[in-house]
């Protein structure tokens, strides 16, 4: 009788503990997803800005785009992809407005996408390594 009660307390024990790491890896999936979707939808509100009628509306979109980024790398600090759509948008704004800060701010997520993923987002380096340098010139700073 002892030993059922022990090997039913520690069945329970197993159990519990188990259901808390299926609960931690949905909760963790949850976050993944949902940093997925925030980047996507970045990404589609960046594009979208390309169409746009005018300045205003194109820098308004840039604006949404980068703050659906930061949403997503606050959930993911990992994501290379939020870190480089991010980057993208920021150089896009800063051009757009001549707005410094949002160059340098481009710089520093493109670096961070690089530090990632060296390889540069699923293999094209050259794409984050051209907007970096895009930033760069635009700030004058050619010899970097």
């Amino acid at each position: 009788s002892k030993k059922h009660t022990r090997f039913g307390t520690l069945s329970k024990r197993l159990l519990t503990r188990h259901q808390n790491q299926l609960a931690l890896a949905t909760k963790t999936l949850g976050v993944a997803k949902g940093s997925t979707a925030l980047s996507t939808e970045g990404t589609d509100l960046r594009k979208r800005a390309k169409f746009a009628k005018t300045q205003e509306e194109r820098a308004d979109l840039y604006r949404e785009s980068i703050a659906k980024y930061n949403l997503s790398v606050a959930l993911s600090p990992t994501d290379s992809k939020a870190f480089y759509g991010r980057g993208v948008a920021e150089r896009k704004l800063g051009l757009l407005t001549q707005d410094t800060a949002l160059l340098n701010s481009s710089i520093v997520s493109f670096d961070r996408a690089l530090e990632l993923d060296p390889e540069g987002i699923g293999g094209t380096a050259g794409a984050v390594w051209n907007n970096r340098g895009n930033a760069l010139v635009a700030l004058g700073r050619q010899v970097e």
